[in-house]
């Protein structure tokens, strides 16, 4: 046994598929972190929940750290692995052991979605038999938490891993989410999770709406992901919205569909 220095740490998350993370052992020695067998990071991604987990607490220390220091962009690349290394231990703990390998990430993200409005969680009205068969094999988790109430600041936490005032999306310039037109979205600094997980070979893909930037330079073939598919805002920001009489910003274009950065329809 020896320590788990932050080198080492770094060498089995670009295994594992999480880039990007900068860890130091310059501010203390590490020594809550010594129960990690070494000799098993030499031949590969680590194999044990528990390696992962101490990882994962590792990470969590050293992003509180930086917090308390100002060092935003640091933790902000320790909480994006943070939810990656989460990930990990729940895969690998269903894997029973088996030869670890990279995962994939599916996530899915619904506005206006009610905690019952599906079959895993008591619905009767809605057929959701896909849904049903994710949770019966895998995991229903029953409690979860979203940075804000609403479209744009939801999105870029989901991306950055920041609170929504961090990265500048708290609000639109006028309302409360971004309006079609806006010259604001997600800054091009902002780490996402998808280029940290293309940084180590991942193809990466977002369907459906976006919402963090309608202008080209936001979309979301430039904040990582390889191809787009969707809508570049909520589906009922278009012409026959219940309050377009009123004009003003309520007086929205015809609603785009984009393949990549090109509207097709």
């Amino acid at each position: 046994m020896r320590t788990f220095r932050g080198k080492q740490v770094c060498r089995i998350l670009a295994a594992h598929g999480v880039a990007g993370i900068r860890l130091r052992d310059n501010s203390r020695r590490l020594q809550d972190f010594t129960t990690v067998d070494n000799s098993r990071f030499d031949s590969g991604p680590v194999q044990s929940v528990e390696d992962i987990e101490t990882m994962h607490h590792m990470l969590e220390d050293m992003a509180v750290g930086n917090l308390a220091r100002g060092r935003y962009r640091a933790a902000q690349r320790h909480i994006v692995a943070l939810l990656l290394t989460a990930s990990l231990a729940v895969l690998a703990s269903c894997a029973g052991g088996s030869e670890a390998r990279r995962p994939n990430f599916v996530v899915i993200f619904i506005d206006d979605l009610g905690y019952g409005d599906i079959g895993p969680f008591g619905s009767e009205t809605n057929d959701t038999p896909n849904l049903d068969r994710m949770a019966a094999e895998g995991m229903r988790l029953t409690s979860f938490y979203v940075a804000a109430p609403v479209c744009t600041p939801s999105r870029a936490a989901l991306m950055t891993g920041s609170y929504p005032r961090r990265v500048g999306l708290a609000t639109g310039p006028e309302m409360g989410v971004l309006y079609p037109g806006d010259a604001w979205g997600l800054h091009e600094d902002e780490v996402t999770i998808a280029e940290v997980l293309r940084e180590q070979g991942y193809a990466t893909g977002c369907f459906g709406k976006w919402h963090l930037g309608d202008q080209p330079e936001f979309l979301p073939t430039q904040h990582g992901f390889d191809t787009y598919f969707g809508i570049p805002y909520s589906n009922d920001m278009w012409p026959f919205h219940r309050r377009a009489q009123q004009g003003g910003l309520y007086n929205f274009p015809p609603l785009p569909l984009v393949r990549d950065s090109e509207i097709i329809g």
